[in-house]
């Protein structure tokens, strides 16, 4: 309703309108529908609902909705035919069938249910199949395997738990009773041919506490018990009792509280208590054609209607039931199939449209539309003051005048002054008077009043300065000597009028006046001095009322070229600070008594850095219009709460506040809107919320969790990806994370509740986690996981050890290769000692010996000459055999290919002697080496091969060949001999002394012979 004021100028004249009259008291309340909510008109609710929609943009897998099922640890499960969601407050997670372990057996899902043991169990198209709480199939039953593959017979459509722990599944051919281990112990057959009702044969189960249990089929109610005789008819046997239930109608009877028995039929609610047996009908409030009870939870039930949903409580005195409406006409026009409530309050709603959340608790709201004139843009309608003044608001504006509103009714009434271009309807500010009935308005072209009872204007009365009629008034201060302090616009300074003596004094700007363009906001100190905001800038103004003079003050920490004053101001007397709103910094706090000075922004958990006004409560806590909202300062706890659409508000942006302390209440305007609300006693949410894993991956990939013992990562596996909830079914896309590794410092995690590790290192952890609601303090930790990253091989203590090992047994072979080499060259040292011994002693005996003969004998006969003639043999032995040694000793012939031409030289003169033809071939033998040991037997065994030849063989010819072949040295010597049969000579010293030579260093030797074909001998010498 509008009403334009007259502008009777200087005198008071009587208001001059159409209707003096109200024109009938209109009252018209509008709850603004937030932008994502649905619009809803709501007669009798409390003021605390709120709607919410999740539809498939909000990651639903579908619109149509069959089931809603809350699990033990919170989160919300939504069944539809396009696969199973769940929700944990914000987001969803979708689940459907395919070819991975734990996948849906099908994409319909009909029913959920709760049982409460760590399991959910969904009635899917394909079977009964049981997931656990992370959603993966553990195992499908098929209620009857014989006949799972026909059509609907395997399509889960109702599924119950009742008092005595037994399931009741129910397809559109048959009811199944099973066991609680989900065995089936019973079936019974409902009807033949679904198709005919539509699969839809079995309405209602009902389980009731004493283990009984009642069904609607399309032929009437059946009642099972456990000692009835099957599924028996209501009126042919125990269940006769239950007689009194309607016989017609859809989804209109079940159980509420464990106790009462309800039918809704013929426009009431009939209550049959089955304590005491009690029978109650109340009336359903509201008309109907087809009301039917689509959801019950506790003592509430849900009703569809006509003109929306309605939720009631039962109740019971001990005297009689009642009915209790918590709420009425939600979501009129939509098609409800169900409705359930979570464990925080809040209702869930499933539509033909998606789910819908009502939210219950939370601080409540009630947002008032405020209409401007006709040409007025309601969106863009700016207030600019508020003023709470006996049961009304006042609400100035930049534009259209002001409007008083009802907050009891949600009457509002809006009043101009003059044409609507007239200046006077910006009003800057209102003020009211003591007797109640006047107001005082700052409008752009002056002061003007206001008289609620006789609906009069005028302009101020007397003499006082012109600039009062002419310019913008910014401010209205009522200080504590009676003088009454405005703000004037266009650097007119300020002026004060003085209530006592009438007079007024004018303090124009400038050096001896006001000190800047013009004061915005003033507030009064404990010791009766006055403070000032101004416009385009940071810096305060102070009034002394002794010296009556204003001074500058400049604020510790204020840039006062930088920052600048953006609106909202508020004096505390009791502790004499100031509070201020500055751009860009923030908010400012003051001390007036120490001058220091305090700035809050972002990083102390305000949305931003304009504060437009503020207010302050009955516990000292600062409420502040910003753009982004409403927020709540504590400064005794540097508390923030911040308050968006999400929580209630109609709008985004907030220009002013105030605050009644008569009321408790907070009223606060921005653009086209008024909200106001109760104080709360309390800013923080005491609830604290249970930390869930959700998912874990590894290198990008998911894994299960071990059943026990921490989960076991390899060496390359330190990409880990945690992912986790708290389940917050009001507001949990403002949930606050936080997480710590081995009770290490506290991380936060802003709102995103998942923990990326990248190339952890080897060794083992503890991840805790905790969250906190938006209003609340961060709750207990939570372990989250227990794993441990595998070092590499190469970083074990087995690795060192493994490695010292080795470092031992290379020193401990060196040195036994060391030592064995010692003995060995000891053991060589002695062989060369007895070799000198036996060959080169034992022939200077002879030659001694013979040598002594020949002196006694000295008769030159022929016998003397035979000594001499051995006497040289001996001799020339001894040469070789020292020549032998030596050889052997000398390191220079370690080189093969240095010491086999030694042995091809001696061969040649020894066999070339007896006319046997010697032919040499001798391949690459460079950097093939033979020790001292191997030389030493190696060169016997050509020797003794050569003399075998030469005493035996009778050959003329004789080849020799050397090579390296195989990382080993091929000796071949071959004649063209007699031969002889290797068997008979086996027994030879020559042969065996060669065997045994080359057995001692692992040779290969081989000797082929026969009769007339000559012989060869093959020796293979392996080297490294």
């Amino acid at each position: 309703m509008e009403r334009k004021i007259a502008d009777l100028g200087d005198t008071e004249r009587e208001h001059q309108h159409s209707d003096r009259a109200m024109v009938g008291r209109e009252a018209t309340l509008f709850l603004f529908a937030l932008t994502t909510l649905m619009p809803f008109v709501a007669r009798g609710q409390p003021a605390d609902l709120r709607l919410e929609h999740l539809t498939t943009a909000d990651g639903l897998s579908s619109s149509l909705l069959t089931d809603i099922a809350p699990d033990e640890r919170g989160f919300l499960w939504i069944a539809t035919l396009h696969g199973l969601n769940r929700y944990d407050g914000r987001e969803i997670v979708q689940f459907h069938t395919g070819h991975e372990e734990g996948a849906l057996p099908a994409e319909g899902i009909h029913r959920l249910l709760s049982p409460g043991d760590g399991r959910l169990l969904a009635g899917t198209d394909k079977g009964l199949a049981i997931l656990d709480l992370t959603g993966r199939c553990q195992a499908v039953i098929h209620l009857d395997p014989g006949r799972a593959g026909q059509p609907y017979e395997d399509q889960v459509l109702t599924l119950n738990r009742d008092a005595l722990g037994q399931y009741w599944a129910g397809t559109p051919t048959t009811l199944y009773r099973l066991d609680s281990s989900l065995v089936v112990q019973e079936a019974f057959r409902t009807q033949d041919d679904p198709i005919r009702s539509r699969n839809r044969n079995l309405h209602d189960i009902i389980t009731l506490p004493s283990g009984e249990l009642l069904c609607r089929l399309r032929s009437g109610w059946h009642y099972w018990s456990p000692g009835s005789k099957g599924l028996e008819r209501l009126e042919d046997g125990a269940g006769v009792k239950y007689d009194f239930l309607p016989k017609a109608g859809l989804y209109i009877s079940g159980l509420i509280g464990s106790r009462y028995l309800v039918s809704l039929a013929n426009g009431g609610l009939s209550v049959h208590d089955l304590a005491d047996g009690r029978t109650s009908i109340l009336p359903i409030t509201g008309p109907s054609t087809q009301p039917n009870i689509c959801g019950i939870w506790g003592h509430e039930f849900a009703v569809a209607q006509n003109e929306g949903v309605s939720i009631y409580t039962l109740e019971d005195d001990g005297h009689k039931v009642s009915l209790r409406q918590r709420a009425s006409g939600l979501l009129p026009g939509s098609v409800v199939s169900m409705v359930t409530q979570d464990r925080e309050g809040n209702y869930w709603v499933g539509t033909n449209g998606g789910l819908v959340k009502v939210a219950g608790g939370g601080q409540a709201f009630h947002n008032h539309v405020l209409s401007g004139g006709p040409q007025a843009n309601e969106g863009t309608l700016e207030p600019i003051d508020v003023l709470a003044h006996g049961r009304h608001l006042f609400i100035g504006t930049n534009g259209e005048g002001f409007f008083q509103v009802d907050p009891a009714t949600g009457e509002q009434v809006r009043y101009t002054i003059g044409p609507a271009t007239d200046g006077r309807n910006i009003v800057w500010n209102i003020r009211a008077t003591e007797s109640g009935d006047t107001l005082w308005l700052g409008t752009q072209q002056g002061v003007a009043y206001y008289t609620l009872q006789g609906h009069r204007t005028g302009r101020l009365p007397g003499d006082h300065p012109a600039v009062l009629d002419a310019e913008a008034i910014t401010l209205q201060f009522e200080d504590s000597r009676q003088g009454v302090w405005f703000g004037i616009g266009r650097s007119q300074g300020a002026a004060r009028h003085d209530r006592i003596t009438g007079a007024f004094q004018w303090y124009p700007y400038g050096s001896n006046g006001y000190p800047f363009l013009y004061p915005m906001q003033a507030g009064e100190d404990a010791q009766g001095n006055l403070w000032f905001t101004s416009d385009a800038t940071g810096n305060l103004v102070e009034w002394d009322h002794r010296t009556r003079r204003f001074r500058v003050v400049e604020v510790p920490g204020v840039e006062a070229t930088i920052n600048i004053q953006s609106g909202g101001f508020l004096l505390d007397r009791k502790r004499n600070e100031v509070w201020y709103g500055i751009l860009p910094a923030g908010l400012v706090r003051y001390g007036i008594n120490d001058g220091g000075s305090t700035v809050f922004g972002t990083r102390n958990g305000l949305p931003g850095d304009r504060v437009n006004s503020i207010a302050m409560d009955g516990h000292r806590r600062l409420w502040l219009a910003t753009d982004q909202g409403i927020s709540c300062l504590d400064a005794a706890t540097g508390t923030v709460v911040n308050y968006t659409r999400s929580d209630g508000l109609a709008a985004v942006r907030y220009t002013a506040i105030h605050y009644d302390p008569v009321a408790d209440r907070i009223s606060a305007a921005g653009p086209g809107t008024l909200t106001w609300f109760t104080v709360p006693e309390q800013l923080t949410d005491a609830r604290t919320l249970t930390i869930c894993l959700t998912g874990v991956q590894v290198n990008g990939k998911a894994v299960m969790l071990p059943g026990n013992g921490p989960l076991s990562l390899g060496p390359d596996e330190g990409h880990v990806n945690v992912k986790f909830t708290a389940v917050n079914l009001s507001d949990g896309r403002e949930n606050r994370y936080q997480y710590r590794l081995n009770e290490g410092e506290w991380s936060d995690l802003g709102h995103l509740p998942e923990i990326r590790f990248a190339g952890i290192k080897a060794g083992s952890y503890r991840l805790e986690a905790r969250a906190a609601r938006k209003l609340g303090a961060y709750g207990p930790a939570s372990t989250l996981l227990e794993f441990t990253v595998r070092p590499r091989f190469t970083s074990t203590p087995w690795f060192y050890l493994l490695v010292m090992g080795a470092l031992l047994l290379i020193v401990w072979a060196w040195y036994d290769h060391r030592i064995r080499s010692i003995r060995r060259l000891e053991a060589m040292r002695a062989q060369i000692s007895r070799d000198l011994h036996d060959e080169i002693g034992s022939r200077l005996t002879n030659i001694n010996m013979m040598s002594q003969v020949v002196k006694r004998a000295s008769t030159g006969g022929r016998h003397e000459h035979e000594l001499l003639g051995k006497i040289r043999e001996e001799s020339e032995e001894i040469t070789q055999n020292m020549r032998d040694i030596i050889w052997n000793i000398d390191p220079r012939n370690d080189q093969l290919a240095l010491a086999m031409p030694r042995m091809l030289s001696y061969a040649s003169q020894l066999l070339e002697s007896r006319n046997i033809t010697v032919e040499a071939s001798m391949g690459d033998l460079e950097g093939i080496q033979v020790d001292m040991a191997q030389r030493k037997d190696l060169m016997p065994i050509f020797k003794e091969a050569i003399h075998n030849i030469v005493k035996h063989s009778g050959a003329t010819v004789v080849r020799i060949g050397a090579q390296v072949q195989d990382s080993c040295f091929h000796l071949a010597i071959e004649d063209n001999g007699k031969g002889f049969d290797p068997a008979c000579g086996a027994d030879g010293n020559g042969l065996r002394n060669m065997r045994t030579r080359a057995a001692a260093h692992g040779w290969a030797l081989r000797i082929e012979s026969g009769r007339g074909r000559g012989t060869c001998l093959f020796l293979v010498v392996p080297f490294t």
